[in-house]
């Protein structure tokens, strides 16, 4: 079920990116969506809305524009709090701090002193991550970087986390 797990999400972050959530059920792989846009437009099938699902497998969906099936569908949603809910985090991390650098002296014209130049240098890297939707984040202050580093930022994460709730993590590069 690995390969299904990563088409099923292959499109979260596009689709939580615009603000859209995602629950997702767990107790056994259902080959069904449904999904409910701006509580008056439902639409209840397999289909993935792909040229796949559309034209090759003869998937469909059932598209209702009605007010009450929208909100009975969204209360299905709501009397399931077991299921998943993904929120989008944004992560970002800098190196503050000094390094050395070259010290000008004034001497007279044609002679050129030789001096060592300062190689210490002592820095810290933030680390944060924010979730916007909620209006809240993470943020370490550490001094290096490192696996273990951002294995600890995703735990301050994991810690800000509602119960059931996953986070989907956009990195910078």
């Amino acid at each position: 079920h690995r390969l299904y797990t990563y088409a099923e999400e292959a499109l979260w972050d596009r689709l939580l990116a615009v603000g859209i959530e995602v629950h997702r059920y767990l107790p056994s792989y259902l080959h069904a969506k449904a999904a409910v846009v701006d509580g008056a437009w439902a639409t209840v099938g397999s289909s993935n809305i792909d040229p796949y699902s559309l034209w090759l497998a003869l998937e469909a969906n059932v598209a209702v524009q009605d007010q009450g099936f929208a909100q009975a569908l969204a209360q299905v949603a709501a009397d399931h709090p077991d299921a998943e809910r993904i929120e989008v985090w944004f992560q970002d991390e800098a190196r503050v701090g000094q390094k050395g650098r070259l010290v000008r002296r004034w001497f007279q014209r044609g002679m050129r002193p030789r001096m060592v130049k300062d190689q210490r240098y002592r820095s810290a890297y933030v680390f944060g991550a924010v979730c916007p939707a909620r209006d809240t984040g993470a943020a370490l202050v550490l001094t290096h970087v490192s696996v273990v580093a951002m294995n600890l930022l995703l735990a301050e994460v994991a810690s800000q986390l509602p119960a059931g709730t996953h986070a989907a993590m956009l990195i910078d590069n």
